[in-house]
């Protein structure tokens, strides 16, 4: 069975034009440290170094532009130091207004842009690209696969909900051949991805914070 791309999936918000911009320097400068969702768990980074700071997290997430370009030249990284030289004013500040995308929503303790890494690691294949419960695996269940863009969880925007199924399997007359998911997810895995479940029926704007 072909490996849905990571493309395939809809991003979990729209981008500003200064964002979009952003994002492609993020994944050209910034991904192979700090990671696609900016979590720091890129792949450059090695097993016992010490791993770059969650730009999700809190510390981070709070921040606007000209915080975060204060904290990036305050820096003594060394990969910071080579894109203080290579990097423009301008190329900067499009990286840092998309790091301010990266803890969308700010309502969920969750990264939907790490979610999206999970559901398409985990998810996709029954549940589809879009959500629907139409992936390419979807036609060998008895039960058809939830379809994210109608579930009733996802609507409310019940995040302990739709964790608690994804962690526990459902149940009653929900019952599928989904596993639970909590035997192999961690708590943080299973916010990101129900963060980026809701997404599926409420995408919304990001905001850079200026």
């Amino acid at each position: 069975m072909d490996v849905v791309a990571l493309e395939a999936l809809p991003l979990p918000f729209q981008l500003t034009v200064e964002q979009a911009s952003g994002r492609v320097a993020f994944d050209s400068a910034c991904r192979g440290c700090h990671g696609v969702a900016g979590r720091g768990n890129g792949p450059a980074i090695e097993e016992d170094a010490d791993r770059p700071p969650d730009l999700t997290a809190a510390a981070y997430a709070d921040m606007n532009v000209a915080q975060l370009r204060e904290r990036f030249l305050a820096s003594p990284s060394a990969s910071h130091d080579r894109l203080r030289t290579s990097l423009t004013d301008n190329e900067v500040r499009e990286v840092l207004s998309y790091v301010t995308a990266l803890s969308w929503p700010p309502d969920a303790p969750g990264s939907a842009l790490s979610g999206r890494e999970v559901y398409r690691e985990y998810c996709v294949s029954c549940h589809g690209a879009a959500g629907d419960g139409n992936g390419p695996a979807a036609w060998l269940l008895v039960t058809r696969p939830v379809d994210f863009s109608s579930d009733t969880l996802v609507v409310r925007r019940d995040f302990e909900g739709l964790i608690r199924r994804t962690r526990d399997g459902p149940e009653g007359a929900h019952a599928s051949s989904m596993p639970a998911w909590g035997l192999f997810f961690d708590d943080r895995m299973l916010w990101d991805v129900a963060t980026y479940l809701v997404t599926f029926q409420t995408p919304a704007s990001s905001r850079s914070r200026n």
